[in-house]
């Protein structure tokens, strides 16, 4: 059985660099990504499990993850998504499930149970994402 590939998206490149070798050393595929465009590449090549998105990328444009996740849901309504911020959590979380997404969680999120709720989401049967 192939390992489940994750896309991870965040502006901020340690954090990237630290969340792939820990999610690679329990044996996920992992693709990342620092802004829109290289996110949206990534997503038109292939077909993710789940995706970690933050929804600030750049400082540019508050909502730049937003558009990521819209992009994975028009062409993988399927994959799971983790929005990973360190936005404000209560207008986020009412937000979220008009993004449907699965999970908001704050930033710092201790690795290991980011990849527990991970390894949760992956082990249910996805919802309908209408």
């Amino acid at each position: 059985m192939p390992p489940h590939s994750l896309l991870l998206v965040d502006d901020q490149a340690s954090l990237l660099g630290t969340m792939r070798e820990f999610f690679m050393m329990r044996g996920f595929a992992v693709d990342c990504a620092t802004e829109l465009e290289e996110a949206q590449a990534l997503v038109d090549c292939r077909e993710y499990s789940l995706a970690i998105c933050d929804i600030g990328l750049n400082g540019t444009r508050d909502a730049e993850g937003l558009e990521v996740i819209s992009h994975i849901r028009g062409l993988s309504p399927q994959t799971r998504i983790i929005v990973l911020t360190g936005g404000s959590l209560p207008s986020i979380i009412d937000r979220a499930p008009d993004w449907r997404v699965d999970c908001v969680l704050t930033k710092p999120q201790p690795l290991a149970e980011l990849v527990a709720i991970v390894e949760r989401l992956l082990a249910e049967e996805p919802r309908a994402h209408a």
